[in-house]
Parts: structure tokens; sequence; C-alpha cells
């Protein structure tokens, strides 16, 4: 007979500092984060309502986001720092969505469709998070290009 281990509890680190980007969660974020602006000299200037946005809150695609986003890679040569930047963002999400692919695998492979070790809907719901896009706009940007 197979017995269900203990939670592992294992957790990427940017889950355990509460900081995976774009996934903003009030429990895990400090309320009083300091924002910290650098300035972007790029002719499409990002929207007011993102800058103000509540960073404990999970990112909304914005279309203005988008067209920075579009204007840096039409221009790279011009902005190569933030093409650069934008590059390895992408580099990072497409390294976490390995993860919880993977994760989500040894889980099903470990449990099956039982509920999760840690109290969550077990694989379902990892199914449901490979969904999540940390960085949407520099995925939909590469459609409006």
């Amino acid at each position: 007979m197979f017995v269900t281990p203990p939670p592992a509890g294992f957790k990427p680190a940017m889950y355990e500092l509460g900081s995976v980007p774009g996934e903003g969660k009030p429990s895990t974020l400090n309320a009083n984060v300091e924002r910290r602006r650098m300035p972007i000299p790029v002719s499409t200037p990002l929207p007011a309502e993102v800058l103000a946005a509540d960073v404990r809150k999970r990112h909304v695609p914005n279309a203005g986001v988008e067209a920075v986003w579009a204007t840096i890679y039409r221009n790279s040569e011009q902005h190569f720092d933030l093409y650069e930047l934008a590059e390895e963002l992408v580099d990072l999400e497409d390294a976490f969505q390995t993860w919880r692919f993977r994760h989500m695998k040894t889980v099903e492979r470990i449990i099956g469709m039982r509920a999760g070790t840690g109290g969550s809907a077990g694989v379902p719901y990892l199914k449901s998070v490979l969904e999540l896009t940390l960085f949407p706009e520099l995925w939909s940007v590469r459609t409006a290009l």
C-alpha cells in the first residue's frame, strides 16, 4: 500500500520571499512597499494607473504597458538595456513556468489526483496556475509586433 508522504513544504525561494513578480500577495508583501522609480527614456510613457497600482495586488494586463514594450522592441538598438531586461524577464518566467510544470507532474506522480498535501486542491490547482503569466505584456507584444 502506498502511503502519502507528509507535506514537503517545498516552494521556490521566490515564494518564500513573497516576491513572485506579478503575483502580489497581500499576506506576504510588506504593506509599506517603497516604490523605486527607474526613469524610462521611451517616447511612450507608462500609464499613470500602472505607476500608481497597488503592488500587493495581482497585475492586470495593460495596453499602455504593451505599447511601451512595443516601442522598446521596435527600437531595440536605442533602448538596448530595456530590451535586454525584457528578454531576461521572459527567461525568468520561462524558468518559473518550467518549475511549475515539473512540480505539477511530480505531485501527480506521487499523490495522483488527491487533495494536495499542503491543503490545496492538488493537481487541478497546480494545472490552473500554469495559465498564470507573470509578465503578460511581454508575451502579448509579440503578437502585436
